[in-house]
């Protein structure tokens, strides 16, 4: 019981720095050729992706979300990397 309580736990720390990693990524892309190029890229890519994830209405109970879902991620929601793009921006990197 034990090993599986730290073997979650280890999985969580090492989604939450392969999201940090992905973030840091995207700053480091905003630096190299502006936010415009990654910005658009990713809100093109987020498009797509909500056109392909239609689920069935029997499918969508086997979906992970709330705290748990976003902590096994490891890459943050398009959404939150948008967000961060244009607060970079914002800020003149």
């Amino acid at each position: 019981m034990f090993d599986l309580v730290l073997s979650v736990l280890a999985s969580i720390v090492m989604m939450a720095y392969s999201r940090h990693r992905e973030y840091k990524a995207n700053e480091g892309a905003v630096k190299l050729s502006g936010p415009e190029g990654i910005y658009n890229a990713l809100a093109k890519l987020e498009q797509i992706l909500k056109e392909q994830a239609v689920l069935p209405e029997s499918m969508k109970a086997f979906r992970i979300v709330g705290f748990l879902g976003i902590n096994f991620f490891s890459y943050p929601p398009i959404e939150k990397r948008l967000e961060h793009i244009k607060k970079i921006a914002k800020q003149g990197m």
